[in-house]
């Protein structure tokens, strides 16, 4: 089993207000929390209540469709896991 929860957090009142190549331009992300679930190994970490998010979610949701990408190209792939604190590679 795979799943993905998350939370965004940024001013969406603003965001609405602007265009996407402006998003591009000056935001590039929305800031949240995500928590990624691989059969019960899981990283990252979602409270409903949790007032805060500082992951980087767009990049997030990049990276998980360039990995979905690759898994149907290849039977196996690595993923290092951005400014993961806890990676001792």
């Amino acid at each position: 089993m795979f799943a993905i929860n998350f939370k965004a957090y940024d001013n969406f009142d603003q965001l609405k207000q602007i265009s996407a190549q402006e998003f591009d331009q000056d935001y590039r992300d929305i800031e949240g929390i995500i928590e990624i679930d691989f059969d019960g190994h899981k990283y990252g970490y979602f409270y409903e209540d949790c007032p805060f998010g500082e992951e980087r979610l767009v990049r997030w949701f990049k990276d998980l469709l360039t990995i979905v990408i690759y898994v149907n190209e290849s039977d196996y792939v690595a993923y290092k896991i951005p400014e993961n604190p806890n990676c001792e590679c």
